[in-house]
């Protein structure tokens, strides 16, 4: 990935000019009706299941979720927005997976509470969220993603080129019982995959406890990354805790199972910034009489283990910004950083594959700002003592019928020593 040198435009913007201007006019959305489809368990919408609304949709379409209950779905070389409505709780219960995006597509996964299925086959479906073969970008916002028992990763990535989590929370399944060796991971990096985290926690699953002979399962691993790129942001990975040694057998005297590792890494280049990582704790024997025999404690997870890890020096910065947004209203970008911080926004047609400039502390998630082109420059004013800026957006109006509109925002902050920082990307769609 390239290192850059900062470059930002002067130009002042309003949101609504943003949105009104030619550039964004030419999105190549459906131009004939709404390009979102509302998808709804019990209600009158088109579609009763997510699977049927993204597989109606057209390349950039919206798939909007009412509240409920819903399956899994998959996303296949297909540029879709799936966003839980403003305010509702969408549950999915079975494996998500986003697979085989080419270069020019993008997936964005926003506002959904993802448990994978309980099982010790599917892996497919017991992964909360699984991500394979993508060269395109993936941007997974606000949501809290687990995954089901005995085989189930938070997350699991490999071979992606480009996948961006902001302000989730990604937890392993109950780590796996009897012959099953795999650890159920917070999230899991392979193949080559380029990962980037802003605002999250990933936590390993907790091992299962064992009773009446055969060795508990250790904890899952906050993050593991083999062959791989990981950037994390203002994060916290931790190890999950060893299971516990309940009743010994009486032919053996089984060990509990060791805590997960806050990252364990394996030729990997792990980057963070103003991020933690933390031990697991050991499993204990607490056997009874039920079975006889003995037992030993297992042992502490690391912080870290194998692979290069390099730390960042500062303090993180931080946007948030809500979605989706009805067009006419006003919603509020709201930016956390040090007093003295001049901050741009940096508003975007679609996101850009990650490009890692340690000099701005971060990952540039949007194309980078040229003369005419694509990303163009708010400024946001300077922090002040408080710390934050909430900043009010206008949305314009957009006519019933025509389509919805997703920007892609990345705040920028210079210090006052001239210091860069970014913070996260998140997406804002925009309904008619």
């Amino acid at each position: 990935m390239q290192i850059a040198r900062t470059r930002t435009s002067s130009a002042a913007l309003s949101l609504a000019t943003v949105l009104a201007i030619p550039w964004l006019a030419a999105l190549a959305f459906v131009p004939t009706s709404s390009n979102v489809r509302v998808v709804d368990d019990d209600g009158p919408a088109s579609f009763t299941t997510i699977q049927a609304g993204v597989d109606a949709a057209q390349e950039g379409d919206v798939v909007l979720v009412r509240p409920g209950n819903y399956t899994g779905f998959v996303v296949a070389n297909k540029s879709v927005i799936v966003v839980g409505d403003l305010g509702a709780a969408v549950q999915i219960q079975g494996g998500v997976r986003v697979v085989d995006l080419a270069a020019s597509k993008f997936v964005v996964l926003a506002n959904l509470l993802v448990t994978g299925m309980n099982s010790f086959t599917r892996e497919d479906q017991s992964v909360g969220l699984d991500l394979a073969n993508d060269a395109g970008s993936v941007r997974v916002e606000s949501c809290v993603i687990t995954g089901g028992m005995w085989t189930g990763r938070g997350v699991r990535v490999r071979a992606c080129d480009d996948v961006a989590l902001v302000g989730c929370d990604l937890r392993g399944g109950w780590s796996n019982l009897y012959w099953y060796q795999e650890n159920c991971d917070g999230i899991e990096s392979r193949e080559a995959s380029i990962v980037t985290l802003y605002g999250c926690v990933a936590r390993g699953g907790d091992g299962l406890p064992q009773t009446c002979g055969g060795n508990p399962r250790s904890g899952g691993d906050g993050g593991d990354v083999r062959d791989a790129f990981l950037f994390g942001a203002n994060s916290r990975f931790e190890g999950g805790r060893g299971g516990d040694n309940e009743a010994g057998d009486s032919f053996s005297c089984p060990s509990a199972g060791d805590g997960g590792d806050g990252i364990e890494a394996a030729n990997a280049s792990v980057y963070l910034f103003d991020s933690a990582t933390v031990a697991g704790t050991e499993g204990l024997s607490i056997y009874g009489s039920s079975c006889g025999g003995c037992g030993n404690n297992g042992y502490s997870g690391s912080d870290r283990s194998g692979g290069t890890f390099s730390d960042l020096l500062g303090t993180a910065r931080l946007l948030a910004l809500t979605t989706p947004a009805l067009s006419g209203t006003t919603t509020t970008a709201e930016l956390h950083g040090t007093p003295g911080d001049r901050v741009s926004l940096l508003v975007s047609e679609s996101p850009s594959g990650a490009e890692f400039v340690p000099g701005w502390h971060g990952i540039l998630l949007v194309p980078r700002p040229r003369a005419g082109l694509g990303t163009r420059v708010l400024p946001a004013g300077t922090i002040p003592a408080s710390g934050d800026i909430h900043m009010p957006l206008a949305l314009p109006p957009i006519d019933p019928g025509s389509p919805a509109r997703t920007l892609f925002v990345q705040a920028l902050f210079r210090d006052a020593q001239g210091n860069v920082f970014l913070s996260g990307a998140r997406s804002l769609t925009v309904l008619p």
